[in-house]
């Protein structure tokens, strides 16, 4: 009997031992996990961890890099160095404007009451400046700083030839800036502020007495509707009649033209046709002699045009200029909207 016992407990631990045995297939079958897909290098396509398996192949996943058709690269940008500093005879475009170096030097001046300090002098640069944007732009003395070894220096005005003016599209303008500097200063150089509202200047380096020997090009092609003497022009506030136009002759010995220019009016008519009040100003003219811009001169006439003028209500006076006695093309413009930037164009008619 107790043999008997003895077989029977072997028989069950045997049968017990046989069901907690598995075989390798079975631990393969029963593990076996799918893996996060894992990422390769761009252009080549994802598998799965486990793509090597025994088992089913899993369908390869690819990225969009794989499936996309190619692409053509984006051209690469060529970065043209700016100089540090332009010297005659240079030309450098800023935005609209077109600046040429034109020539330098020193100034004398034949004012008993506007001379250099003792250890000073004057200097002066000369510029050609083109503008090609739309409306006007002012370019003048008071956009440039002047350095001299580091050190700022004064600006002078009042002297000859002096850049400053408003420019339309097209239009054109050459003059010079003047500075007082020390005589035994080594480094002068001019700044020309781009932006009142960033710190982009434009350099342009003093070294004596130079001259480019550049000719600026006389643009003659007249605006077809301009208007003649006779003519009227209506804008939605005011209607405007070109009355006369000719040389203006000034009998003050000290407001005289320079040698090779005379002195020119034009005379207007304002009414005002619109129910608010209305301003006329002087300032609001520009007058250009083959393109290039004109001084104006107030005193010449007594008749200034500037007034304030209620609905209904009328004004008669000129504006004076100074243009070259051969100029070929000479145009007077009227800013009618400071915001649109247009004009109503006069010519000027030689008698």
């Amino acid at each position: 009997m107790k043999k008997i016992i003895i077989v029977t407990a072997a028989i069950l631990m045997a049968l017990a031992l046989s069901a907690c045995t598995v075989t390798p297939k079975d631990k393969d079958s029963t593990a076996k996990t799918t893996a996060a897909p894992t990422s390769v290098k761009a252009g080549q396509q994802e598998t799965t961890a486990d793509k090597a398996d025994s088992g089913t192949t899993a369908a390869p996943e690819t990225t969009p890099a794989a499936t996309e058709a190619p692409t053509t690269p984006a051209p690469t940008t060529t970065v043209v160095p700016v100089k540090e500093a332009f010297q005659v005879g240079d030309t450098v475009s800023i935005k609209d404007l077109t600046f040429v170096y034109v020539a330098s030097g020193e100034y004398e001046s034949d004012n008993q009451f506007l001379q250099p300090a003792d250890g000073n002098k004057y200097i002066f640069l000369e510029f050609y400046v083109e503008y090609n944007g739309k409306g006007n732009t002012s370019v003048s003395s008071f956009d440039f700083e002047g350095y001299a070894d580091g050190y700022s220096v004064d600006k002078k005005y009042s002297f000859d030839n002096e850049l400053s003016g408003s420019i339309s599209s097209g239009r054109w303008n050459q003059g010079r800036i003047y500075f007082e500097v020390p005589q035994d200063a080594t480094k002068i150089e001019a700044e020309y502020d781009v932006n009142l509202f960033t710190d982009e200047v434009i350099k342009f380096v003093y070294e004596g007495e130079q001259n480019s020997g550049f000719v600026p090009e006389k643009k003659i092609d007249a605006d077809p509707d301009a208007l003649v003497p006779g003519g009227t022009v209506e804008t939605k506030e005011l209607k405007i009649t070109y009355l006369d136009c000719g040389v203006a002759v000034s009998d003050n010995q000290f407001l005289q033209p320079a040698e090779g220019y005379k002195y020119i009016y034009f005379e207007l008519e304002f009414e005002n046709i619109s129910s608010r009040e209305q301003s006329v100003s002087s300032l609001l003219f520009n007058c250009y002699a083959d393109g290039k811009y004109c001084e104006s001169h107030l005193m010449v006439r007594d008749d200034d045009l500037s007034a304030t003028l209620s609905s209904g209500r009328k004004t008669k006076g000129s504006v004076v200029f100074e243009v070259p006695e051969d100029a070929t093309v000479i145009e007077l413009e009227y800013e009618t909207s400071l915001i649109s930037g247009k004009f109503i164009v006069f010519s000027y008619v030689n008698k």
